[in-house]
């Protein structure tokens, strides 16, 4: 029923959202319903998001995808590793604390395990999903610990679907030292520290109408807290800060690898949308 999936598990496994390689799908017919197993292996290049050129190559992708499916509700269950290379790096001239010098070079292992279930049963509607990524050695300088959980509850009436979604982000940056970051000047010169994680839970009130067959109207409002608790941001990026430097954290709304030169969300954000879902 979303204009958008919730943004906690969907987006925070970027960059690796597909896979070129080779895939099988079994089918077996279970009880009331069908069991399914979807081995996969396989590879994939991409930049690295807001990284100045930086890119990855992942590698030696070996998943499995097992869901169990029946009348008006499926259950599933994933899990995936592979072995990363991370390539290049950029600079930042201007920061709070001054220019930083970023190297993404690096290599180490990744792992993401993801389960969840629907349910549409008898007017009710049921979503709930939770996802892992750990990451190994050097790979985790840019990219730290991170877990991710929705669940959504609706009611049809009719042509009307309300429904309601909290979701949440959280994690740890990672410890490897030398961070990724270098201090290249100023009172905090040669110090190091490694990208922070992203940490913020949402509630999304919204309202689905059926207009006919093949066309819907979507009205939603999401709320969005960004972590600003000085205490809980030292807990998760440790040792992510440089010299008593307040830590940073903008959820998911950076829009820079490092992000230090913008302003922080101070508040909770508001974000209202509206679409048309048209199948022809």
């Amino acid at each position: 029923p979303w204009i958008r999936p919730p943004a906690e598990v969907y987006y925070q496994n970027n960059p690796l959202n597909t896979v070129n390689g080779l895939e099988f799908l079994i089918q077996l017919p279970a009880g009331p319903g069908t069991l399914s197993l979807q081995p996969y292996v396989g590879s994939n290049r991409d930049d690295i998001p807001n990284a100045g050129g930086a890119y990855f190559e992942a590698e030696n992708i070996y998943g499995l995808d097992v869901k169990y499916a029946g009348r008006g509700y499926s259950a599933h269950a994933s899990y995936f590793q592979c072995d990363v290379k991370t390539f290049g790096g950029f600079l930042i001239e201007q920061s709070a604390f001054g220019p930083l010098a970023v190297d993404l070079n690096g290599e180490g292992e990744c792992e993401v395990s993801a389960v969840g279930f629907n349910l549409d049963m008898a007017n009710v509607v049921v979503y709930a999903e939770w996802t892992d990524r750990t990451t190994t050695d050097e790979l985790s300088r840019p990219f730290g610990d991170q877990t991710g959980w929705y669940t959504t509850l609706g009611y049809r009436f009719g042509r009307w679907l309300p429904h309601i979604t909290y979701g949440m982000l959280d994690g740890e940056a990672s410890t490897v030292s030398p961070g990724a970051v270098t201090v290249t000047g100023g009172p905090f010169d040669g110090a190091t520290f490694n990208f922070p994680v992203a940490i913020q839970t949402s509630i999304t009130a919204g309202l689905r109408y059926e207009l006919n067959d093949s066309a819907a109207l979507k009205v939603e409002y999401q709320l969005v807290s960004v972590e600003d608790d000085q205490q809980e941001l030292a807990d998760a990026n440790q040792p992510g800060g440089v010299g008593g430097v307040p830590y940073v954290n903008y959820g998911l709304f950076n829009d820079d690898l490092v992000g230090f030169p913008g302003s922080l969300p101070t508040d909770d954000v508001g974000i209202f949308s509206v679409a048309l879902d048209v199948i022809f």
